[in-house]
């Protein structure tokens, strides 16, 4: 009987033996703090032509220094990033020992591909892990979001395969004009003939077929503009004369009047020749040939 108490007391104290050298101390039980600030969470980015495309975010890292741990720092899997776009993080770690200062300056740097599409976001998510290499143990530390949009750009540009034309006095014809809206929104552009009420023009019929157009991001639209030379009696014309073509995008009017984005085109149309109303070159050719005729025959 006093071998089963011996046996007994000895398996007790066995187990609590186990359980008190399985009680964490108090240091290896502390679970640090981590918490992410940043002075701005929300900006715009500028993606047109030239532009850095790039954004800084400056952060504050606050952390409990009460032991010694390492914080990692991490784009969460739950941002929403689009394609091209890139982040990264400064420092993404940060080494910290026991009673030091636990306040850390943290950038993050996104940058956005360049002519990005107005209206385009990035939601970005920034993770903080505490590390506990002396007893084996991470921790989920605090999180940060920032969020960057796409600020709007314009540009148009204008060509033509023959802004140079000649025609007769008092004849017609047409220029065609292409419109490219090289901006990173849908358009609304205003045609418009900035010299139509110069007195050379006089007479004239100079007519955009459009006096507004839609276009999309960098889509392209082709305006035909009819020109009729005046009917008015002309012995001799050799001249050349410049129309000057204006573009304008209407959007970038009614967002900020210092963006009015605005692009001029000229074209030249020569006029050579005569020209007397009701006069038909090809009846007088006609009419020469039946005098001519009747001048044969009388001989």
């Amino acid at each position: 009987m006093r071998r089963w108490i011996k046996i007994i007391c000895v398996v007790g104290i066995l187990l609590m033996s186990m359980v008190f050298l399985n009680v964490p101390s108090a240091s290896a039980q502390y679970i640090p703090r981590s918490e992410l600030h940043f002075a701005e969470t929300a900006k715009e980015v500028d993606t047109s032509p030239g532009s850095s495309r790039t954004l800084i975010f400056n952060g504050t890292l606050e952390s409990s220094c009460e032991t010694a741990y390492t914080v990692e720092l991490e784009v969460d899997d739950e941002s929403d990033i689009p394609s091209g776009w890139s982040v990264s993080i400064s420092p993404s770690a940060v080494r910290h020992t026991e009673g030091e200062n636990c306040v850390d300056d943290i950038t993050v740097i996104v940058m956005a591909p360049p002519e990005e599409s107005y209206g385009a976001v990035a939601v970005i998510k920034i993770q903080t892990y505490v590390r506990r290499a002396d007893v084996g143990l991470n921790y989920l530390g605090g999180a940060a979001q920032v969020t960057v949009s796409v600020k709007s750009f314009y540009k148009v540009s204008l060509t033509s395969d023959t802004p140079y034309q000649q025609i007769s006095p008092g004849t017609e014809t047409y220029f065609y004009i292409k419109i490219v809206n090289l901006g990173n929104l849908n358009d609304l552009f205003r045609i418009e003939i900035s010299n139509i009420d110069s007195p050379e023009f006089t007479g004239w019929v100079i007519q955009p077929q459009y006096s507004l157009v839609n276009i999309t991001e960098k889509g392209t639209k082709t305006v035909p503009i009819k020109i009729i030379t005046p009917h008015d009696w002309t012995l001799w014309n050799d001249k050349v004369s410049k129309i000057d073509i204006n573009v304008t995008s209407t959007t970038s009017q009614g967002v900020q009047s210092s963006q009015e984005i605005s692009e001029d085109f000229h074209i030249y149309l020569r006029q050579r020749g005569t020209y007397i109303p009701g006069f038909d070159p090809f009846f007088l050719i006609l009419c020469l040939g039946i005098v001519a005729i009747i001048l044969r025959k009388k001989r």
